[in-house]
């Protein structure tokens, strides 16, 4: 609290979030006036499947007003029905430059969710995207084409180990071409 001035960055990764830790945590994160980097990897370890939707929607509220450069949600299995618990911050953030959703479990249906959202925000200028097992699949890998297509500030892409077949995979390569500085 006495340096929420100064503070630029947190780290929340490897430990096992609740709602009631989440709420306590959500609440001085918000008091944070110069948080740029935000790192809620691995967050919900042994945490039940109803409680990390609640908890990582609050924690996701808390830099809603935050110019927040860097998010890392990695390594938590929220899988496509916890979407909606951060999909409001990729609609609205104009400063995020690198996004890293990796083992997620996001599955065609989430992936084509995350990319829908990132393509409504016109504001975003993401630079790094990571999305590396996520189960994205053609239908996944084909949305984030879309998107990559349409955000022309990609630097690095990361698609590792997603089941992309041919199709999807022709598409994503396509869409690179978008982007000068990959």
């Amino acid at each position: 609290e006495k340096n929420k001035d100064q503070i630029t960055g947190i780290e929340l990764s490897s430990n096992s979030i609740g709602i009631e830790c989440a709420k306590v945590l959500a609440n001085a994160i918000q008091n944070l006036t110069k948080l740029e980097k935000v790192n809620y990897r691995d967050i919900f370890v042994s945490r039940l499947k109803e409680d990390l939707p609640i908890s990582l929607e609050l924690l996701m509220k808390a830099i809603m007003d935050k110019k927040i450069k860097v998010l890392d949600l990695s390594d938590n299995a929220f899988g496509p029905t916890a979407i909606h618990s951060f999909d409001f911050f990729l609609k609205e953030n104009a400063t995020l430059e690198e996004l890293h959703l990796e083992n997620n479990g996001l599955g065609p249906e989430g992936a084509e969710s995350v990319a829908n959202s990132l393509m409504g925000n016109e504001k975003m200028k993401l630079k790094l995207m990571k999305l590396n097992r996520n189960r994205l699949e053609n239908k996944g890998a084909i949305a984030f084409s879309k998107l990559f297509t349409k955000m022309e500030t990609l630097e690095h892409i990361e698609l590792f180990q997603n089941g992309i077949k041919e199709e999807g995979m022709t598409e994503v390569i396509k869409s690179f071409g978008s982007n000068k500085n990959l």
